[in-house]
């Protein structure tokens, strides 16, 4: 017998799905930010990466998606209507990664330049959008 994938399960389980999603956005999260250091190679502690990420200008784009993972993660503690509140975070996700207009256009831009430069952002959105694929079915209208 076959066990069930994340996406497989995002149908059935809106909040377990919803913190699978908000895992798959920490992974691309990850990815981005392991980017961006990689433009600061004079960082090599914990301490200088972290104080870079939180103080560096260079890092500010990537709060919009640290925001939208904590705003996920709520949720899925929360006793909101789930299928609603998963439909609203895809379209969330939607907004800030594409293929919706860009609710933050610095992301957008900074998110699209990795895809297509670091393979690692890459296959995280890939894991993104398969979950973004099964909430968008109509099983859960």
């Amino acid at each position: 017998m076959k066990s069930a994938s994340g996406a497989e399960r995002a149908v059935a389980e809106p909040s377990a799905s919803l913190r699978e999603l908000s895992l798959a956005l920490r992974h691309l999260h990850k990815a981005l930010l392991d980017a961006e250091l990689d433009n600061f190679p004079m960082a090599r502690g914990t301490a200088d990466r972290l104080k870079l990420v939180v103080e560096h200008p260079s890092f500010a784009w990537l709060h919009a998606l640290s925001e939208l993972i904590v705003e996920f993660d709520e949720l899925a503690d929360s006793d909101a209507d789930a299928n609603s509140t998963l439909r609203q975070c895809r379209d969330a996700v939607e907004r800030l990664l594409g293929p919706a207009p860009a609710s933050h256009a610095d992301f957008r831009s900074r998110y699209l330049e990795y895809l297509q430069l670091v393979p690692d952002v890459a296959i995280a959105t890939g894991a993104v959008r398969r979950l973004l694929a099964v909430i968008s079915r109509p099983a859960l209208k």
